[in-house]
């Protein structure tokens, strides 16, 4: 039995040799990440689509170039195609479990672009304090490959560089604060309306926002790029049923400041996975990663970690990158067609304004 008997020639799962298929999600291009058993081994594997051959060479690059860097915290590749199929090490070992070996395809047999991949299981993606500190050592440990290791790492993730949401939010200032305030006086009245016994958020005073905006105009980090997961929202990593910890989706990875794997940790939100976030709980987090990363540190390599000034950066960098979710959010709210359902979008600004505010409150007492 091939590959190809597996996948068809349209990039579906074939029913006479796989069974058991779940969808897991659907991405963007009406693509569904599916889960299917084998009849063969009676095994489970993850099928990924792909819209083009470039997304399947994109993530074959993170496999081959930096997984080998990493703990075992992603699931194995057992097969590719990018137009055509391709074994990988991993499919040894699927054979040997295999009443009949799978063979690799001709060079030129078509199969869409896709990848299997190992099933470690369904995530909990519940994100209680345990799991956010271990996220933190481990972003510390990827933080410290040697970026000269990696050839041809992307220098641009999904979203725009620092300088140009640095660019835009103060150009777009005043509206910005404007929806802030808008939003922290619509959740006080509902908060009131409901006899809510929770504290408040408030919008800092005009003194403070000016601080604030001649702050950001200045703000341009003397730190060195590292190795970014590049799209570590809180749907990409979680525990699975034996309690591994397991980062996704690592197709985005790029050089990137090292606040972005942390705002994506933190505080960047996500229509698809709400989660909470409080003052104490985003300090132990960046006091563990500091420590990590200094622990890991060569002494003989590189300046040592200020961690005052780490902590003074982080907070600026999701300030910024929060009042541009705002606005960018605002946008997606005045489409008559939007990509998320209003209720996910207006879910996403409150937690949005909610982290927002904290970090404002933790960027002032410093």
């Amino acid at each position: 039995m091939k590959w190809t008997s597996i996948v068809t020639s349209q990039g579906q799962l074939h029913r006479q040799w796989t069974d058991n298929i779940e969808v897991l999600y659907t991405g963007l291009h009406g693509l569904s990440v599916q889960r299917f058993r084998l009849k063969e081994n009676g095994q489970s594997y993850i099928y990924k689509p792909f819209a083009t051959a470039a997304d399947v060479m994109r993530e074959l690059r993170v496999y081959r170039q930096i997984m080998p860097w990493l703990p075992e915290v992603y699931p194995q590749l057992i097969a590719y195609s990018a137009g055509t199929i391709t074994e990988t090490p991993e499919t040894d070992r699927v054979q040997a479990s295999m009443h009949t070996s799978i063979q690799p395809s001709p060079g030129s047999t078509h199969s869409g672009c896709w990848l299997i991949l190992e099933d470690i299981g369904e995530l909990n993606h519940r994100h209680t304090e345990q799991v956010l500190l271990e996220m933190a050592e481990l972003i510390a440990q990827w933080h410290r490959i040697p970026l000269a290791n990696i050839a041809e790492l992307p220098v641009q993730g999904q979203k725009p560089p620092l300088s140009v949401v640095r660019e835009e939010v103060l150009q777009h200032w005043e509206q910005a604060i404007q929806l802030l305030s808008r939003s922290v006086q619509e959740s006080s009245i509902s908060s009131a309306g409901k006899g809510s016994n929770q504290s408040r958020s408030h919008l800092p005073d005009q003194q403070q926002l000016n601080r604030l905006q001649a702050d950001l105009l200045h703000f341009q980090p003397d730190t060195a790029s590292v190795l970014s997961h590049g799209d570590l929202h809180a749907g990409n990593y979680g525990m699975n049923p034996q309690g591994r910890l397991i980062v996704l989706d690592w197709e985005h990875a790029h050089a990137a400041l090292p606040y972005w794997d942390l705002y994506h940790l933190l505080d960047m939100s996500h229509p698809l996975f709400p989660r909470r976030m409080n003052r104490t709980l985003r300090r132990l987090v960046l006091q563990r990663y500091v420590q990590s990363n200094c622990q890991q540190r060569d002494p003989g390599k590189g300046r040592s970690l200020d961690s005052s000034e780490f902590y003074r950066d982080y907070y600026r960098f999701a300030i910024l990158y929060s009042l541009w979710m705002l606005l960018l959010i605002e946008r997606d709210l005045q489409q008559p067609k939007a990509l998320w359902p209003h209720s996910q979008l207006l879910a996403q600004r409150r937690e949005t304004i909610e982290h927002l505010l904290q970090c404002i409150e933790e960027w002032s007492g410093l």
